[in-house]
């Protein structure tokens, strides 16, 4: 008897997943490295694939694979050395790695499904206890008592909440409800039954013509299908022909039609249908560097290419070039852009190069497109892939490229298991094709460009310096805010910039204004008490939103939790309650009261919550039937619109406040990416309102340069032992209650500081910035290594130490390498 290391897709702790069975003699052949098996688990069957096929098991009792499923295709040699590397790089389990690799199971598949932990008298009551505090907390239980378990998107559908994920972890640590897998019917072929002729087309018309009198519906059906040619649908020929399927079925009898079954791709929908050019010609400077990449193609050199372009100097070119060089030379290539909204608009530029060799891969689309579009690539039916981060692990055979749009973005980075960053994954995929990892950006991360163009480079430094037509960077302006208080104005807009949205409006010409908060006011306040309104749950204040589902309501931006505006204060009962700082709710208000024939529009997270909504808010501001446009950092990136001449950020400073050394770097990201939508056209104004405009992070934007913010905050960062001079690990440990948290963390962190070297520090264990979330206390130990020291070593002995910890139940123990961020 033969023997099979099967990676079982059941949830284990990070580190494990594989396991050895016998494999009988009935299934000795076709039990082959790679393929779907079903196997016994823990007193159920599970679905796994063959790993590997030792010639002697590592444990001395092994159980019997029970059959060979053809329900996936095989994984790759590729793919089973990338599940294996996800695992060791970035210290989670391989079925996690699995999970972000393979796409939602064909045919049945182990799916996560909430229940309830309590009985339903239990669970009612409860419910009646947060109604009125927290509604959306109440209808995720109440749903779960009427329906039963369900997944997390039935049960948003259920109880009316947009993403239940944060009520159901706070419900789940609290007890009220649990994760449990189940077997589910997954998806398939989408197999779609079609009526073709079973005769000539002019056989058609003449039994058409025959029975015109006696059966003139037939004989529809038979004229239009031989006008039209293609075998069609039963709805497609009621459309077409007035007919029902008796109709069809009766001439199916004749042997005048016939039945097909055919595959139909479920195919994503791009909502955004502003058609690119074909091709341009490239500028000088543009051909140099696309040179630079074609020729590393050509030659299957593994380089890696970091192009640092300014904001409007033809990037997007580089790229689609790029891609070209490796179509031609028999090579597939992925393109990623940091975030699923910005996919539309780069599908329809490289489908207007590329034609339908094109897909598309993020989190976002169903299951059936996901699988149909990966199923593409799998059998090589196209040769680009272009998506979010996930679409990293495209399953192509023959990667000659790879891109990274805007590659310092930190949502490159997963922030759940497996915890990893699509630029590693990126270099590890490029290394092991040979092909060619090409990074770009107006404003690369830190670490990037100082692999660039440090003192040992690994990337190689390309530039792009100016804009496309000599087009100049737009003009900045820093007005102090302290100063515009100080004159009398109490408004979240400055007098400059309200006289230059002023302007604008008269020229008709288009503003953005940005403030990366969404909401009307930041927190609430009582003047007489100091009382301030803050989330029960986690360690954060209530953000006031005008216009909730009841009306105004305050809402808690991590757990969802919610509860009526207060009319006096619940803690002294005075009526001196103000509504402090500004979300883009309120500016947008503020611009529709200063321009009441403005016409204003706001894309933030609260105002796409329909799908299809982010690219029809787009459409709406690029066909000119808007004059302002209102949002997040949804506005900073990606786009191109040559009408916008002046763009605001109405808060700065914001994120230089927050506690993470990054803090300076984003915000000069952010500003530099903002400022960059202005201008595209005529020439165009930046306005940065802050109080802080000594920082140096807001000179450098305002100056837009890179070079000058880059020696400043690389010393920053060199004194405090910050990357790129070290690299991070994080631990977190989480639980209801505090004390057994810190008890914890100081064990943790004593343990690891012991197995620590020379080259490690560790600091901890601390609160973590938000001490608590979603009703659970959390505590941080933070470890920098520098050159020569193991990180990954260290965080798996911690996970190891956690493991033994699990007797205390409510604690959880989360590892992060290479984090975005300290929050």
């Amino acid at each position: 008897m033969g023997y099979a290391t099967v990676l079982v897709d059941v949830p284990v702790p990070a580190g494990e997943g594989l396991f050895d069975y016998a494999v009988p003699p009935s299934l000795d052949e076709a039990a082959v490295v790679g393929v779907c098996v079903r196997v016994p688990f823990r007193g159920r069957r599970a679905m796994g694939f063959v790993f590997a096929r030792p010639t002697t098991p590592a444990v001395s009792e092994v159980r019997e694979v029970i059959a060979v499923d053809d329900a996936y295709p095989p994984l790759t040699e590729e793919m089973r050395r990338l599940i294996d590397w996800l695992a060791q790089r970035y210290l989670c389990s391989y079925p996690d790695a699995l999970h972000v690799i393979m796409p939602p199971g064909p045919r049945t598949r182990v799916e996560s499904v909430i229940q309830l932990a309590v009985d339903e008298t239990t669970a009612s009551a409860r419910a009646d206890a947060v109604e009125a505090r927290a509604p959306g907390q109440s209808r995720v239980i109440r749903a779960l008592v009427a329906e039963g378990p369900m997944t997390i998107e039935r049960l948003g559908e259920a109880a009316g909440v947009k993403d239940p994920t944060a009520i159901v972890k706070l419900l789940s640590g609290q007890g009220t409800v649990l994760k449990e897998s189940v077997w589910r019917k997954g998806v398939g072929p989408l197999l779609e039954t079609l009526y073709a002729l079973a005769v000539s087309e002019g056989e058609a018309v003449q039994a058409a013509e025959a029975t015109l009198r006696r059966a003139p519906k037939q004989a529809r059906v038979l004229k239009t299908l031989a006008d039209r040619g293609l075998p069609s649908s039963a709805a497609e020929i009621k459309t077409m022909a007035g007919v029902g399927p008796a109709v069809l079925a009766s001439l199916v009898a004749k042997g005048l039609l016939r039945v097909e079954r055919c595959e139909r791709r479920r195919g994503p929908e791009v909502a955004w249908t502003d058609q690119a050019a074909a091709s341009v010609v490239p500028t000088q400077a543009q051909g140099t560097v696309i040179k630079s990449i074609a020729e590393a193609i050509r030659n299957r050199r593994s380089e890696r290419f970091l192009l640092h372009g300014v904001t409007g100097s033809g990037k997007t070119e580089v790229y689609l070039r790029a891609v070209e060089a490796a179509l031609a030379g028999g090579r597939s290539a992925i393109y990623l852009v940091p975030e699923i909204a910005l996919t539309p608009q780069a599908v329809v530029g490289f489908r207007a190069r590329f034609g339908d060799d094109v897909a598309v891969l993020h989190s976002r689309l169903s299951n059936g497109e996901r699988y149909d579009e990966w199923r593409r690539i799998y059998g090589g039916k196209v040769r680009v892939a272009v998506g979010a981060r996930s679409a990293v692990f495209a399953p192509f055979r023959e990667l000659g490229l790879i891109v990274l749009d805007e590659e310092h973005e930190g949502s490159y980075k997963q922030e759940d298991d497996p915890r990893y960053s699509a630029r590693g994954v990126a270099e590890h995929r490029a290394e092991e094709h040979g092909a060619v990892l090409l990074l770009g950006s107006a404003t690369p991360s830190l670490e990037s460009y100082f692999a660039a163009a440090g003192p040992a480079p690994r990337y190689r430094l390309l530039r792009l310096t100016t804009r496309i037509g000599g087009r100049p960077l737009p003009g900045v302006s820093l007005v102090d805010m302290r100063a515009e208080l100080a004159a009398g104005n109490k408004s979240v807009l400055s007098l400059t910039l309200r006289e230059k949205l002023a302007e604008r409006l008269a020229r008709r010409e288009q503003t953005i204004l940005f403030l990366n908060r969404r909401g009307f006011s930041t927190f609430v306040l009582c003047r007489s008490c100091g009382y301030s309104a803050r989330c029960p749950n986690c360690d954060v204040a209530l953000t006031l939103h005008s216009t909730g589902p009841a009306g105004p309501e305050l809402r808690c931006h991590y757990c969802d939790f919610v509860r009526p505006v207060p009319d006096v204060c619940p803690r002294c009962g005075s009526s001196y309650i103000r509504y402090f700082g500004a979300g883009t709710e309120r500016i947008a208000d503020e611009v529709k009261k200063l321009f009441p024939t403005a016409r204003v529009a706001r894309l933030d997270a609260d105002a796409v919550t329909r799908k299809g909504a982010h690219a029809a808010i787009l459409r709406s501001f690029r066909d000119g039937e808007v004059d302002v446009l209102v949002g997040t950092q949804m506005v900073a990136k990606g786009l191109d619109f040559p009408r916008v001449t002046l763009v605001g950020a109405v808060a700065a400073d914001t994120a230089l406040n927050l506690p993470d050394f990054r803090a300076a770097e984003r915000t000069f990201q952010l500003l530099t990416q903002v400022a960059g939508r202005a201008g595209r056209g005529d020439p165009g104004e930046v306005v940065f309102q802050t109080y802080q405009p000594e920082h140096y992070s807001l000179l450098r934007a305002k100056e837009q340069d890179f070079e000058a913010f880059y020696a400043a905050e690389l010393e920053v960062r060199r004194g405090l032992g910050y990357p790129p001079f070290t690299r991070l690990g994080v631990i977190i440990v989480s639980g209801v209650r505090e004390q057994p948290v810190i008890d914890a963390a100081q064990d943790l962190a004593d343990r690891v500081k012991a197995a620590a070297g020379e080259a490690t520090e560790v600091l901890g264990p601390a609160p973590a910035p938000f001490a608590r979330l979603r009703g659970r206390f959390r505590w941080q130990i933070l470890l920098k290594s520098g050159p020569g020291a193991d990180l990954e070593a260290l965080l798996r002995t911690a996970q190891d130490e956690a493991r033994h910890r699990r007797g205390a139940g409510e604690l959880r123990v989360t590892v992060d390498i290479d984090p975005q961020d300290l929050l």
